[in-house]
Parts: structure tokens; C-alpha cells; sequence
């Protein structure tokens, strides 16, 4: 399993490399928990389908964020 901490903007790029199949549950498990705690508004997708009202909340504030003066 390999896990990277980077961002496009960084300077450098990194990670780590897990070998072995511990990893892989112990990541996933944390996934999960931290997916579970995101309230179900803020998903675009889950096991209902996709949410629409997100969506186009998600369009309404990138318009507002172009249209502000800058």
C-alpha cells in the first residue's frame, strides 16, 4: 500500500510505502471511520446514489466565489 502526503503546489512530493496486508485494514478501517463522520450533506455520493442538492450547492458557491469582486 503506498500512502502520499503531497500537494501539486509543494516543492517536493512524498510518501510511504506499507508492504504487508496489516496495512491495507488498518488504512481501510481508518477510511471508513473518517468517512462515516462527514455528514451525509456534505457527500456527493454514497450508498443512496448521488445527491443532487450537494451538487448544486457545490455550483451555487463556486459561482458566488467567481462573481465576488476580487
Amino acid at each position: 500500500m503506498i500512502v502520499t502526503l503531497d500537494n501539486d503546489s509543494a516543492r517536493s512530493r512524498w510518501g510511504f510505502l506499507f508492504q504487508g496486508q496489516q496495512y491495507v485494514m488498518v488504512f481501510s478501517r481508518w477510511f471508513d471511520e473518517l468517512w462515516a463522520s462527514n455528514p451525509d450533506s456534505y457527500r456527493f455520493y454514497s450508498s443512496a446514489g448521488i445527491n443532487e442538492a450537494v451538487i448544486e450547492r457545490t455550483r451555487k458557491e463556486l459561482e458566488d466565489a467567481e462573481a465576488a469582486p476580487k
